[in-house]
């Protein structure tokens, strides 16, 4: 997940695109996510108004994305 993680961030800088990690509620530990990665503290509902773009490995906020 980790390897995936920074290659897809690579990509996505090198296109120019300003990436913010959202973490799962209970999700704790944020020391795997590189430092220049945004960590987005808010909640679901305001990322759905604030990004236009959302990746995910397994979520039910992907849903919720493609439904918004």
């Amino acid at each position: 997940k980790k390897i995936i993680f920074e290659e897809l961030i690579k990509i996505l800088e090198a296109n120019d695109f300003k990436v913010s990690y959202k973490p799962h509620p209970g999700e704790k530990n944020f020391s795997f996510y590189p430092s220049n990665v945004n960590l987005y503290k808010r909640n679901l509902k305001h990322a759905l108004s604030e990004f236009d773009v959302f990746i995910a490995l397994d979520s039910n906020a992907l849903l919720e994305a493609s439904i918004h």
